[in-house]
């Protein structure tokens, strides 16, 4: 759930919703991603497509899955024959395991680790180039970053059970390590290990901060919505939304994010002309977007409120679990979730939706062939749905006066 609104901006009809659809998105002509991983071209972008995504980068940590092989330099602790079960030793010092890495360039990184939380109560992330040391501590019991040091930290829940420890670096080219570096409960690194003590590290990851992904058009158009959907962009990093009105590789931020979830992105601002558009990347671990889209959102002409259900909590999921003969859980699994969107308008006035849904480029032939992203109320709400299959109904006249009444419905993106 993100809408994001350019500052010292005051979208017009804030309440009413905001639906960015194929008629209104001018083509792209080209796509020039800074990088991309080989199959996860950034191309699918622009496809609409949730299946297929974007990768800017590898993760280049040796064995990222496996801690027991010679990559990992292990101290004051060890690992189980998993590869990824810590225990501290009873060792009197410091407790944990690193890496010897290059930085290949002078640049920002992002470190991370994926842990699953178990006794062990704070932690360390460390990156050295060879000359300075940059951290960032974590306190798993109440999972806050504190004490960093040439470093931003982040730390995110995937799920109940596992967390992803991350941070933003900028260091020297040059070799070095990066590792963690596991505390005791009062924060001191150096102490008596805890043989029983244990932590779950299930991935580590290395690569480059910072990614473009740029659409150049046609030809200039005058846009004032970015979009975003299918993403894993909740992990403490930023989104700028640029333009290049020139043409010259000089491009201005509109504007920022920071999501806090996988949601539906919708960046609105005052409106720029410009063939050449782009979205910057940083901070974010591993990232990955199957959807992009420049265009102008089509405002509605009214606003609505009662009888509607918004879709994050609309909820069409499909539960498979199995009872016993004497009515005991075997087990459960869930196999499929997607969200119900459903929106109804009335008194929409009869020029009004024959400028906006009717025709070639209105809405009600857009949704029949490309996804749509609407946003309910953009200045109350932070939904932001994007409709897979979506369907209308007619616009049909209501009352005596020139108004009409119309609907949108479909099945939205469940990014959980």
């Amino acid at each position: 759930m993100t809408v994001g609104i350019q500052s010292a901006y005051t979208l017009p009809n804030g309440k009413n919703a905001h639906i960015v659809h194929e008629g209104l998105v001018p083509r792209v002509l080209t796509v020039d991603p800074s990088s991309e991983v080989a199959g996860y071209s950034a191309s699918f972008a622009t496809s609409g497509d949730t299946v297929d995504r974007w990768r800017p980068f590898s993760n280049v940590v040796a064995s990222p899955t496996n801690f027991s092989t010679t990559s990992w330099n292990k101290f004051g602790s060890t690992v189980a024959a998993d590869g990824i079960t810590f225990a501290e030793t009873s060792t009197t010092g410091g407790h944990g395991f690193s890496q010897t890495f290059t930085w290949g360039f002078s640049s920002e990184y992002v470190v991370g680790f994926r842990i699953s939380r178990n006794i062990i109560p704070r932690v360390t992330l460390s990156a050295y180039d060879g000359t300075t040391y940059r951290i960032a501590r974590f306190d798993l019991r109440t999972l806050t970053v504190y004490g960093e040091s040439g470093a931003t930290g982040y730390i995110t829940e995937l799920s109940r059970d596992e967390l992803l420890i991350s941070m933003k670096v900028t260091v020297a080219a040059g070799t070095g390590n990066f590792g963690l570096t596991f505390l005791d409960a009062t924060g001191a690194t150096t102490y008596t290990g805890y043989v029983t003590r244990k932590l779950v590290v299930r991935e580590a990851y290395c690569h480059l901060s910072s990614a473009t992904l740029r659409y150049d058009q046609f030809d200039a158009k005058s846009c004032n919505v970015f979009a975003i959907a299918g993403h894993n962009l909740n992990t403490g990093g930023t989104v700028s939304f640029e333009h290049d009105s020139n043409y010259d590789g000089t491009f201005t931020s509109l504007g920022t994010v920071t999501p806090t979830n996988k949601s539906p992105i919708m960046f609105l601002h005052s409106g720029v002309t410009s063939e050449r558009w782009r979205i910057r990347i940083y901070g974010f671990t591993m990232p990955q977007i199957a959807v992009f889209k420049v265009g102008t959102a089509l405002a509605m002409e009214r606003p609505f409120y009662g009888g509607f259900a918004p879709a994050p909590m609309n909820r069409q999921t499909e539960v498979l679990g199995n009872l016993s003969g004497t009515g005991q859980l075997l087990g459960r699994s869930k196999k499929r979730s997607i969200l119900n969107a459903s929106y109804s308008w009335t008194d929409l006035t009869h020029a009004w939706v024959r400028a906006n849904l009717d025709g070639d480029r209105g809405l009600i032939r857009a949704a029949e062939t490309e996804p749509l992203f609407v946003a309910w109320r953009p200045t109350l709400q932070q939904d932001v749905d994007y409709v897979m299959r979506a369907k209308t109904t007619a616009p049909e006249n209501s009352g005596t006066k020139d108004f009409m009444n119309f609907s949108l419905s479909g099945e939205s993106h469940s990014y959980d």
